[in-house]
């Protein structure tokens, strides 16, 4: 008799290989499978069934196994039209069937008894996009409804904050709020591309290069280039054993017989909008920007006639992002005139009445910083602050000279008297450009060796060259820089590249191999100045408080911004799957192999 745990063993191995079609692989492409039967309902065994892409014309046979039963595999999402044929019945013909990424569509036939030169179109029966295999919860978004829905960023995976059972994105909330899939965190989420993994091998919540807006792949992928969109948000197969969250897949656009292309262009600038309420209260003019993201794609066959056995077809998607215009307005925290001069004013908190101190052992001009200051002393040369019996400045020495002559020379006047404490430091806002240029390039290629072999490869490449706020000069104190117009010195430039590959072949009527590769390089850069000297005979940065913006110095210069960041992962993902079709039962054996080495480096100032 076997033992206890010989029947659990047993028993666990039987479940792994019934798992449903999906496999352990996690597809983005399709199932088509059914039953063939007469109209008796009595099975039909050796029919010929023939699936034919529409766009390719390119036609899979299986033949029925002795159960009446065939499946197609890793079909890619399109429009199918299928036929059956057997010897001493009718053609049986159904047209028109869309196949979308994950589904398992089931296409029963019945058989009519005559020759095969009588055709009988099948109408499907209702229920046939029922997924019957598993029980795995999401929706379908198809290309055209990918691009009618609005979408700022134009990135197919920024939608998935709008499928049910997932939180949207929550602004001011965080960058861990948003993406977060039936109640598991946003960085449990994985992100397939035509059956390849392009999850961000990193910053799970942190959103380094994502923005904070509930993550997305570790390149982007956007809308114009995907065919369809799916996300699964409850009861994954087992092929989903990578997280707890959801599971993002996506289907590129492919080329087939006629050549089919679009091109596009998206605009945005002031002229379409308001001015700020902040703008408008400080009486700064509206922002001048303009925001062009274009591209365009075409499709085809690659080469005339026939290659190594079938056809070649290609598709190629390029899109460029120019945002040249200046972004907003920011303001930084300056020394007021009379800080400037080592005057410190104060105000009376029970009568109201500012008080000014002359830190310097000489009489000192006492200068108005505006009307929020009610000094009577103004105008007037204030003698040297006393302290009871002794100066207030125990140095007796007054304003540093460096200090002087670093605020003279390097930081801009105010321009805003409400800013900062409205009296000895005070706010300077000006226009802040971030010119950002985005490239993004796609091409795949798919080939058909005959009837039974097929092969498709996808290469993306995306750079996103992105000024950031981290370091920026104030004061001119950079080669080419001009003191009071604000630059960024400081940059996050977004590298990565995509490689997917995948072979699906027949080895039999009821035995199908398909064999995927994918490759993600997910690189990204944190560039900083780091720490600058701002004086000849100071050998060090100067800033008076770890502030980005309120630091009374040209170039703020903290640790957290001012270190630069080297982030180069790679992900080699590997699987084969095996589809066996015996009798009824339909069995699948994945083997699959990721290894992720990651290089980081951090430059701390």
């Amino acid at each position: 008799m076997l033992s206890k745990r010989v029947v659990v063993l047993l028993c666990t191995l039987f479940c792994l290989l019934a798992i449903p079609p999906s496999g352990l692989y996690s597809q983005t492409a399709g199932t088509v499978n059914g039953l063939v039967a007469d109209t008796t309902g009595a099975v039909v065994v050796g029919a010929t069934v023939t699936l034919t892409d529409k766009a390719t014309g390119f036609a899979q046979t299986m033949t029925t196994n002795d159960a009446g039963r065939y499946v197609f595999v890793d079909v890619t999402p399109g429009v199918y039209g299928l036929t059956v044929s057997k010897t001493g019945f009718r053609l049986a013909k159904m047209a028109d069937q869309k196949v979308t990424v994950g589904m398992e569509l089931t296409l029963n036939v019945a058989l009519e008894v005559g020759t095969m030169s009588q055709t009988v179109e099948v109408q499907v029966s209702a229920g046939a996009e029922l997924q019957t295999e598993n029980a795995t919860m999401g929706s379908t978004v198809s290309n055209d409804m990918l691009l009618a829905m609005p979408n700022l960023n134009r990135d197919a995976t920024s939608l998935l904050t709008m499928q049910p059972a997932t939180a949207p994105y929550a602004p001011g909330g965080g960058d861990v709020y948003g993406g977060q899939v039936a109640g598991s965190l946003s960085d449990q989420n994985t992100y397939m591309l035509d059956g390849g993994n392009i999850t961000s091998d990193l910053e799970g919540d942190n959103n380094y290069t994502n923005n904070g807006i509930g993550g997305r792949g570790a390149i982007p992928t956007p809308l114009e280039s995907i065919e369809e969109f799916k996300v699964a948000t409850n009861n994954q197969t087992a092929d989903f054993f990578s997280s707890a969250g959801g599971q993002v897949m996506l289907q590129s656009k492919r080329g087939g017989n006629a050549f089919h292309g679009s091109a596009y262009e998206y605009f945005q600038s002031q002229l379409f909008n308001a001015n700020t309420w902040d703008n408008n209260r400080h009486g700064n003019p509206i922002v001048k920007f303009h925001d062009n993201r274009f591209g365009g794609g075409i499709g085809g066959p690659l080469l005339p006639g026939k290659f190594l056995g079938g056809k070649t077809y290609f598709y190629g998607f390029y899109e460029g992002r120019r945002f040249p215009g200046t972004a907003q307005v920011e303001e930084w925290t300056v020394p007021s005139a009379a800080l400037r001069a080592g005057i410190i004013k104060l105000r009376d908190p029970a009568t109201k009445v500012v008080t000014a101190y002359n830190l310097n052992p000489n009489p000192t001009l006492d200068p108005s910083v505006g009307t929020n200051d009610n000094d009577p002393q103004i105008g007037t040369m204030l003698p040297t602050a006393m302290c009871g019996t002794a100066t207030c400045d125990p140095r007796n020495k007054g304003i540093s000279p460096v200090v002087s002559q670093l605020w003279s020379k390097y930081v801009p006047l105010p321009n805003n008297e409400n800013g900062g404490d409205t009296l000895n430091t005070q706010g300077f806002r000006a226009a802040l450009s971030l010119p950002e240029r985005e490239d993004y390039g796609m091409l795949r290629v798919d080939h058909d060796f005959g009837d039974k072999w097929r092969f498709f490869g996808s290469y993306r490449i995306y750079n996103d060259i992105l000024p950031s706020t981290n370091q920026i000069d104030i004061g001119g104190l950079l080669l080419g820089d001009k003191l009071g117009v604000p630059k960024s010195v400081s940059s996050n430039p977004t590298l990565p590249r995509y490689l997917v590959a995948g072979l699906t072949g027949t080895l039999r009527p009821n035995l199908i191999n398909e064999f995927h590769f994918s490759y993600l390089l997910n690189r990204w850069f944190w560039q900083r100045q780091g720490v600058t000297d701002a004086l000849s005979g100071v050998p060090a940065g100067i800033e008076f408080s770890d502030s980005h913006f309120g630091c009374l110095c040209p170039l703020n210069m903290d640790t957290q911004n001012s270190r630069n960041r080297v982030w180069n992962g790679h992900d080699w993902n590997y699987s084969d799957t095996i589809n066996w079709v015996k009798g009824t039962h339909w069995t699948t054996t994945c083997a699959t192999t990721r290894w992720s080495p990651a290089y980081r480096t951090w430059f701390t100032s």
